[in-house]
């Protein structure tokens, strides 16, 4: 049994395996960007992660550079934590029972405002400031928006969804510090920019941009893109499906949470309606047939009948 399993296990097999997963993150990330409801909050998240990133090797010797000990860094790191904890129940009340657009964009707002103030943090207690700001919105940005778009994906896709909304974060971090180096050659060398305490202030900058530009990302696409439907993508390949005749074209149904909440489906009494619907639209048909039968039957019998009258 060992010897079937380890000879079934070829480099092919790993290769076509592996293309199909490349081929499944493809999709993932063409409905993350293409799905009017999508789009604008995993725009948000793509480019806080790479901005966080790429300023994230600096910003134990910024502390560092405003007096700040190990000891003090450990306490702005407890203080940004234990923020994140206070709104999170507010931020999921938002998303369940009033509106997830509320709740991406107060988090966005928050987290921008925190990098905005840590930016331009001249003390240790402004720093302190910035990570209590920071906690009430970074620490609940990305689990927020995870929570929002694996909510409104398909059901048999919601697996697929979160472990590429996972692959797409790590990876973006990932190339945000790879990058660290180069950008900070270029603030240096190209801008000139020898004084450490400002270079390291421009790189805290980065992340601000980038933050904010998630943030007007979201203001410009309104309230009402959370309330499209997800736009129609081919669920063959995340489903494990490769005949490509049998891929499904699905759009998913509309939801709204509580009593003006809004967000895209994905519910079982969604799903349950289009087959009720659909299994209803068969019933009638089958019905019409049945009723169709014994009228040519009689049509049949009428035909001999008057040609013999």
């Amino acid at each position: 049994a060992m010897q079937a399993s380890s000879s079934s296990t070829t480099p092919s097999t790993c290769l076509e395996g592996l293309k199909g997963v490349v081929k499944a993150q493809g999709r993932i990330i063409s409905m993350f960007y293409h799905s009017p409801s999508f789009h604008a909050p995993m725009t948000t998240i793509w480019v806080a992660s790479f901005g966080g990133a790429l300023h994230a090797p600096v910003t134990t010797f910024f502390y560092l550079k405003l007096g700040a000990s190990e000891i003090d860094i450990g306490w702005l790191a407890f203080v940004s934590t234990f923020g994140s904890l206070i709104l999170a129940p507010v931020y999921g009340w938002l998303l369940d029972r009033r509106s997830a657009y509320a709740a991406v964009c107060l988090s966005c707002l928050m987290c921008s405002s925190g990098c905005l103030i840590r930016g331009f943090a001249w003390s240790l207690q402004s720093l302190f400031v910035a990570s209590v700001v920071l906690g009430l919105g970074a620490g609940s940005l990305w689990t927020t928006v995870l929570s929002y778009v694996s909510r409104g994906s398909p059901k048999k896709m919601r697996s697929a969804v979160v472990s590429g909304y996972l692959l797409q974060v790590t990876s973006l971090r990932i190339i945000g510090k790879s990058l660290y180096p180069a950008w900070n050659y270029l603030v240096r060398d190209g801008l000139g920019i020898e004084d450490e305490l400002l270079r390291y202030r421009v790189h805290m900058g980065v992340c601000t941009v980038f933050c904010f530009f998630g943030f007007f990302k979201l203001i410009r696409a309104g309230r009402h893109s959370f309330e499209v439907p997800v736009a129609p993508v081919v669920t063959g390949d995340l489903e494990g499906d490769n005949t490509a005749s049998e891929k499904k074209t699905t759009k998913l149904p509309q939801r709204r949470g509580g009593s003006d909440g809004d967000g895209v489906g994905g519910d079982d009494d969604d799903e349950n309606a289009v087959e009720l619907s659909l299994l209803s639209s068969g019933r009638r048909s089958d019905s019409e047939e049945e009723r169709t039968v014994p009228e040519q039957q009689q049509q049949q019998q009428q035909s001999p009948q008057r040609s013999s009258s």
